[in-house]
Parts: structure tokens; C-alpha cells; sequence
């Protein structure tokens, strides 16, 4: 899935809140809900950064941080 259009950010955030333990799709047998998703709802909530942590996995990182930059938002991978 790929967001279909630029999502604009709220202009003040309430919440400071970042995302660092989020598994995806790539976690197999652990999530199933794609990094567009994830980005996407990032973007709606005003966060700036969100923490990709996919389990013995870092496929899908390059995609997820390339879509993430250009919606504004701070990639950081874990494993």
C-alpha cells in the first residue's frame, strides 16, 4: 500500500510522543499492519519521528525511512 497523497501535519502537535517499538509487516508472524500505515498515522498525530523495530528483520527499512522523509517524519530502525 502506498499513501496516495501527502498528508499534512496538524500545526501543533498536543503530544510530543514518538513511536520507538513498532513492528510491521516485515516482523513476520508478529504484525501485520504496514509501515505506510504506521507513517501515515504518525503524520496525523503531529509526531516527527517513529522507531521501525521489526523482529530478525530489516527488510523493508529502506522503503518505510525513503516514504517516512518524504512525509516529514524521522526514520529510526532497530532490530
Amino acid at each position: 500500500m502506498k499513501l496516495k497523497k501527502k498528508i499534512k501535519k496538524p500545526e501543533k502537535a498536543r503530544d510530543k510522543f514518538v513511536n520507538l517499538h513498532v513492528h510491521t509487516d516485515h516482523s513476520v508472524g508478529v504484525c501485520i499492519t504496514s509501515g505506510e500505515e504506521y507513517i501515515e498515522e504518525a503524520v496525523k498525530l503531529g509526531q516527527d519521528s517513529i522507531a521501525f523495530t521489526n523482529y530478525s528483520s530489516l527488510s523493508g527499512v529502506v522503503h518505510y525511512t525513503k516514504i517516512a522523509k518524504k512525509h516529514g517524519i524521522k526514520s529510526i530502525i532497530g532490530c
